[in-house]
């Protein structure tokens, strides 16, 4: 086998994989800890308080996510619960295809679910935002021309992504799980929806 044969067909299947219908929306590990899980969320309704037109989302889960969600669930207390609740969630939805790279409908004509594969490159136990983002960003590039956001709850990662010139967004707060520190200290119920990057005309808004 050629030492460029394994790089290039990795790279065919990342662009097969790149083109799959659907706004691409990668998952920050948060979302899924503090935020109801991805098939109980009225997609066409979040994309209209964003300012986004209503059509399907592809929601993407790196595999960076999965690693710190089975970090975490090993843990004690609410994030370790909330973390293995996740983990099931994502085993009982994607995990069951044939083939867990190919998006999964969760939602009739509103939403798929999938599993980013791991880039070969990183290192496992890397900083997990920096990865989230790198998948964000290695989409964008496998999909010029079309905007990618990733879905985030975490102040940190909207600066970070702001830094490196990628959209985020958020879910209002009527989706997120009871028991979580914004519902706990009784925070406006409605989150802050711009990106945190200059809005730029785009085909998807």
């Amino acid at each position: 086998m050629s030492i460029l044969e394994s790089p290039i067909t990795e790279l065919l299947r990342l662009i097969e994989l790149s083109k799959h219908p659907g706004i691409p929306i990668v998952y920050d590990t948060n979302m899924l800890n503090h935020w109801q899980q991805p098939s109980g969320i009225v997609w066409p309704t979040v994309l209209k308080e964003v300012g986004l037109k209503d059509q399907p989302v592809r929601l993407i889960v790196p595999m960076t996510v999965i690693d710190e969600l089975d970090r975490q669930k090993y843990g004690q207390g609410d994030l370790a619960r909330r973390a293995a609740t996740a983990i099931r969630y994502l085993e009982r939805t994607v995990g069951g295809s044939r083939d867990n790279r190919l998006p999964v409908e969760i939602r009739k004509g509103q939403a798929t679910l999938e599993i980013w594969p791991e880039d070969q490159k990183r290192r496992r136990g890397s900083d997990p935002d920096l990865a989230i983002l790198d998948c964000a960003s290695a989409i964008s590039q496998l999909l010029p021309g079309s905007r990618v956001y990733v879905l985030t709850g975490d102040m940190g990662m909207r600066l970070r992504a702001q830094q490196r010139d990628i959209f985020t967004i958020g879910l209002p707060d009527e989706y997120r799980k009871p028991g979580t520190a914004i519902s706990e200290n009784n925070s406006p119920s409605k989150p802050d929806f711009e990106s945190t990057r200059p809005q730029q005309p785009s085909g998807d808004s």
